[in-house]
């Protein structure tokens, strides 16, 4: 058995295990940034994690259970720069999470994975032993792998991890840069009234939560779109090439445009009744599909595609 096929199996087994159905107690750290330093914990947490209430921290103070090297703090306590809290949360059970992990490509510096949904990425929310890093951390403890960027829980499809620093220290200015080419797949409702449009919607985070909107005063932001196929029950296929990185933004321009992503219940669509079948509307209908950049290796430009899933064939 080769490496890759080695690696794929591991994660599937320890993903079908769903390693965080059992209760247990997470630690969640959070690590002070230098523009922090001297702030108090109060300060840096509302900050860094402005979408939990201050209720919750209060409650986590009174139990004990946000701490700095063992031992208990307040939101008045001094942090300094590269210091972490931990914020303990006892009887932890996360949700369930897809398990058919496919590795696509191996070489010495990248490592491209189809992610299933749903699978976060990352630690976040009610995630964390349920994170694709995570089970990563578990079957191959000796290497550090990195995300070279970021797609959503809800997402499918291709995903980059570099494996050195040296590696992701050449891939990820690319993505900060917005020169790596990214296209993704999206079925929505409805059927753009043109082949090509491209959005230019400003976008910022809304008010009451972490959900993206509209606006005036947004950042900046700008995606491409192509009609790939129109279906008979009143859907589409569409081919979406962010050129900005916002947070949701393919997401936030087709609802903006008046074409919800199927199954998207953050940005889905307002209509009561819709022609197509409820079964549409079961996962997010979003797929990494395709990325273009400069490999480490020798800096020539290729491009990686990752297998349509079944509501894009």
């Amino acid at each position: 058995m080769d490496e890759k096929q080695a690696l794929q199996d591991a994660l599937q087994r320890l993903a079908q295990s769903q390693p965080g159905s059992t209760p247990y107690i997470n630690n969640r750290p959070v690590r002070i940034p230098g523009k922090l330093d001297g702030q108090t914990a109060g300060v840096c947490l509302s900050t860094i994690c402005p979408h939990v209430p201050t209720k919750r921290w209060e409650d986590a103070i009174s139990e004990g259970r946000l701490q700095r090297s063992t031992k208990p703090i307040n939101l008045t306590t001094i942090m300094l720069a590269g210091e972490r809290i931990e914020f303990f949360m006892p009887d932890t059970v996360e949700p369930p999470i897809a398990s058919a992990i496919e590795v696509l490509y191996m070489d010495k510096h990248l490592i491209a994975i189809n992610k299933p949904a749903p699978l976060p990425v990352h630690p976040c929310g009610r995630f964390n032993k349920h994170s694709l890093q995570w089970l990563l951390q578990q079957v191959w403890p000796n290497e550090k792998l990195r995300p070279a960027h970021r797609i959503d829980a809800g997402t499918t499809g291709l995903l980059l991890m570099s494996r050195s620093r040296e590696a992701a220290r050449f891939v990820q200015p690319q993505f900060e840069r917005r020169t790596v080419e990214k296209a993704y797949l999206a079925r929505v409702e409805g059927c753009p009234a043109q082949s090509h449009f491209i959005s230019r919607a400003p976008i910022k985070r809304h008010e009451n939560g972490s959900a993206r909107m509209v606006t005036g005063d947004g950042d900046s932001a700008e995606t491409s779109f192509e009609l790939l196929e129109h279906y008979p029950d009143g859907t589409s296929l569409i081919c979406a090439r962010p050129k900005s990185g916002r947070t949701n933004q393919i997401r936030v321009h087709l609802k903006d445009a008046g074409l919800p992503i199927l199954g998207d219940e953050t940005y889905g669509s307002e209509v009561e009744e819709l022609a197509i079948q409820p079964a549409n509307h079961d996962r997010l209908h979003l797929h990494s599909w395709q990325l273009c950049f400069e490999h480490p290796q020798d800096g020539l430009r290729r491009q990686w595609q990752s297998p349509r899933p079944a509501w894009a064939q």
